[in-house]
């Protein structure tokens, strides 16, 4: 087993401070005791993990993931929030907009007065207009919920993961998804429309290859979307070495904006829009509240109400305070295009 304790960024080479100390998965329970340090670079400021998990300890950490099966969420959600999602988006993107009615646009259009559920209908597109609509690759893209979704808009879709279990659901569900690296992938340069990376670069030990590979593989004027945790958030001040977006060993990496932003640029991609964002501020919070509270967090253990109605709550405040904090958003979201 080779874990190489790194105390120089891996980004970037430059000095970096120990922050935490002796942190354990409490999430998925696989072995290990982590450190984490943070460069102290201005224009970089990247979290990394230490000891540096070889590729035997990263295969025990994923054993039990959460992507490893398809969620149902949609699904199972009532029939008034299926009309008011496809009228929300047949109004603001465009999708089976003649298949929806006026009403049905107005009433949804209601949607964008609540932050937080405009933000998390805006990402079920990824803010992608139907106009736009092209090939589309996921890179993680897991048991392939999202690629399921654009599909069903009229994307032509295809995803890649390392994950053999969530791979072979993927295929269970007439999605076209390679099992491996987007490396050993083989994927055309100036292939695709749009490139999705939905939290997966703070889990890749070359962060800077991958989006130098996705710049080769985006046609001219194509556009890679990527989220990921953000340490400079609200929620990060607030839970510590609890938050969720920590998460050792699998999160390699914990971006904020200056080292997302350095290495987008460094990739090749000039035209550049990040932000921050309280997409994912709901169940982040959520996460992090059990992991202070009890020492754990179980993904499948459905959540009470009075907690998600805390957690939607938490999300608006945080929407408030990015009005004087730009970066408190739990996520970061780019648009990058070619």
């Amino acid at each position: 087993m080779n874990l190489v304790n790194l105390h120089s960024c891996p980004l970037c080479g430059f000095s970096g401070e120990l922050i935490y100390q002796g942190l354990t998965d409490r999430i998925f329970g696989s072995p290990g005791c982590w450190n984490l340090q943070k460069c102290r670079r201005s224009d970089c400021g990247v979290i990394w993990i230490a000891p540096f998990p070889d590729s035997d300890v990263l295969e025990k950490a994923y054993t039990t993931y959460y992507t490893h099966q398809s969620s149902a969420s949609d699904i199972q959600r009532n029939r008034l929030y299926q009309w008011l999602l496809q009228g929300y988006l047949a109004g603001r993107f465009g999708y089976d907009a003649d298949q929806t009615g006026r009403l049905q646009k107005w009433l949804s259009s209601l949607i964008r007065f609540h932050p937080g559920f405009r933000e998390d209908w805006d990402f079920k597109v990824m803010s992608l207009q139907a106009s736009a609509r092209g090939r589309l690759l996921e890179i993680g893209c897991g048991s392939g919920d999202m690629i399921v979704f654009m599909k069903q808009k009229g994307w032509t879709v295809t995803g890649v993961d390392t994950d053999t279990v969530a791979v072979q659901t993927a295929r269970s569900r007439n999605l076209s998804v390679y099992c491996g690296t987007l490396e050993t992938a083989g994927f055309l340069s100036n292939d695709m429309d749009v490139i999705a990376m939905n939290h997966l670069i703070e889990h890749v030990t070359d962060p800077t290859k991958l989006l130098r590979d996705c710049y080769r593989i985006l046609k001219t004027g194509g556009r890679l979307m990527v989220t990921t945790p953000n340490h400079e958030s609200w929620g990060h001040s607030l839970f510590q070495k609890n938050w969720r977006g920590l998460e050792p060993p699998r999160h390699l990496f914990v971006f904020n904006r200056n080292a997302l932003l350095r290495l987008i640029h460094q990739a090749g991609f000039r035209k550049v829009d990040l932000r921050s964002s309280i997409h994912g501020a709901g169940w982040i919070m959520i996460a992090s509240r059990s992991i202070q509270n009890t020492g754990h967090f179980e993904t499948n253990r459905p959540t009470p109400f009075p907690v998600k109605f805390w957690a939607r709550i938490m999300q608006m405040v945080e929407w408030g305070l990015l009005w004087h904090h730009p970066s408190a958003g739990e996520e970061l979201a780019v648009v990058a295009e070619k």
